[in-house]
């Protein structure tokens, strides 16, 4: 699946070079041109396979990444007419689709072999990695009557299955590659390989560098927002300006995080409780900061502080965070990191109301973690604007 991706995106390129030469653009500017394009769609998720398929969605996403893509070229006297990006976000929109769909026919389906009372108890997770190669990657129980499969189709399910099966496919590998998360019932099957991984994690070297960069930069475009969100609240509200609560962070070490205040002050306000509890405290400024969670850039200075990171697990209330401690086995493992501003969770999974939901989310901070690199934190970043202005996983 990941190669029809490279190669869709590589044809996007030689369309828009091939575009900007017909208009008469030099061959260097319509490089970096078709170059940021190609960023600004990566950015709105246009590669997605689920997008690719759906060519209103690739229509959206296109358009919205090549125009971002235009502003931030707009100061360098790079820009392509708005005209001609229109043009060009059309064509590449039902070239992607067309093309992608084409290549996908192309791919041979693979059928995995699981032992039949693993096959039922893990069905939804089969159902899933299935929906999400949409149909290529196919799963069932082992036939009684069939003594032998070819190795590579058989799928080991257990610890004591991956011994036995030693070279044969193991279902974590399978489950983390096609759906980028970490179940928490692949953790229940695998607990001694996944304990190992997360007890002995520590962040890439160069990560702490890449935060301050990213928070210096921050607060530096984010200061009028800034500016103007304080007049708002106090306008509305009065003071206090920022929203100030201890939550949990890398290694369980509790710390003060910052937020602006987008709820009336409520001297019964007890705390420890999801947002959807408290949406009738919320102020009308506190409703546009959180759908574009502006109240969060304040965390930029948390971040400077070494107390958290632009790229983790969001950090939980205490008393929530306790909780969940509790009643979901792996959810210390999240504390191997330093919790964040955005992360993959976030990107990836709607805002969680409760403690099912909170496990789902869970999974793809876990898969973060044992993945976690430069590559992956950039990737995060640049999709994280996409996630603000449609609005994903905000309350």
């Amino acid at each position: 699946m990941d190669s029809i991706l490279y190669v869709v995106a590589a044809v996007d390129l030689a369309i828009s070079l091939y575009f900007f030469h017909a208009l008469g653009v030099i061959f260097l500017k319509a490089l970096v041109v078709g170059l940021f394009f190609l960023l600004g769609m990566f950015s709105f998720r246009v590669y997605d396979p689920k997008n690719l398929v759906k060519l209103p969605n690739q229509l959206v996403r296109a358009f919205t990444g090549i125009m971002l893509s235009n502003v931030v070229l707009y100061p360098l006297s790079l820009n392509a007419s708005w005209l001609y990006s229109m043009v060009l976000s059309a064509l590449l929109s039902a070239s992607n689709t067309i093309l992608f769909l084409v290549l996908l026919k192309l791919i041979p389906k693979k059928t995995y072999i699981v032992d039949a009372e693993d096959f039922e108890e893990l069905r939804e997770i089969f159902d899933e990695i299935e929906e999400k190669t949409m149909g290529k990657i196919h799963f069932k129980p082992a036939n009684p009557h069939i003594l032998e499969y070819p190795q590579e189709s058989v799928v080991a399910t257990s610890q004591d299955l991956q011994r036995l099966l030693e070279k044969s496919p193991v279902v974590y590998e399978l489950v983390e590659k096609y759906l980028k998360r970490i179940p928490v019932e692949m953790i229940e099957r695998f607990g001694d390989h996944y304990e190992g991984i997360f007890k002995s994690f520590s962040d890439y070297p160069s990560k702490r560098i890449l935060d301050i960069i990213v928070s210096i930069l921050g607060i530096a475009i984010f200061s009028p927002v800034m500016l103007f969100v304080t007049l708002l609240i106090l306008i509305e509200d009065g003071r206090p300006i920022i929203f100030k609560q201890k939550r949990y962070g890398k290694n369980r070490e509790v710390f003060t995080m910052y937020k602006f205040r987008s709820m009336r002050n409520d001297q019964n306000y007890s705390g420890g409780k999801f947002a959807t509890d408290e949406e009738h405290r919320i102020m009308r400024v506190g409703k546009f900061m959180r759908a574009f969670r502006i109240d969060e850039v304040l965390q930029f200075i948390n971040v400077l502080k070494g107390e958290m990171s632009v790229v983790g697990p969001r950090p939980e209330q205490i008393d929530l965070a306790e909780k969940f401690e509790k009643e979901i086995l792996p959810y210390g493992f999240r504390y191997a990191t330093r919790p964040g501003i955005t992360g993959w969770a976030q990107l990836m999974y709607k805002y969680a109301t409760n403690t099912y939901e909170t496990m789902q989310k869970l999974s793809y901070d876990l898969w973060y973690i044992k993945n976690e690199g430069l590559i992956l934190d950039i990737v995060i970043m640049l999709q994280t604007p996409e996630a603000m202005i449609f609005r994903r996983g905000a309350k």
